[in-house]
């Protein structure tokens, strides 16, 4: 965290890292890392479905990564027996 930040900065922060499943996640991480006016900082419509559309991408991107790099279970061809 950037001691500098401002609330909605780390707010976007948070939701393009992909560790927050909605806007509930970072007002609670927010609120953890004593950030400021957290509920006056993430009040609106607009804001609200911003940061649940880039959480909402940014968990997708990281889900089929981590499948990505995952190892495969090791099946028998077809053909062969284990």
């Amino acid at each position: 965290m950037n001691q500098h930040q401002t609330t909605l900065e780390r707010a976007y922060e948070l939701a393009r890292s992909g560790e927050c499943s909605g806007v509930a996640d970072i007002r609670d991480t927010l609120n953890k890392e004593r950030f400021s006016d957290v509920a006056g900082q993430l009040y609106g419509p607009t804001i609200q479905k911003q940061l649940t559309r880039i959480c909402r991408e940014a968990r997708k991107i990281r889900e089929q990564s981590s499948e990505a790099s995952a190892p495969e279970d090791e099946a028998p061809a077809a053909g062969e027996q284990g």
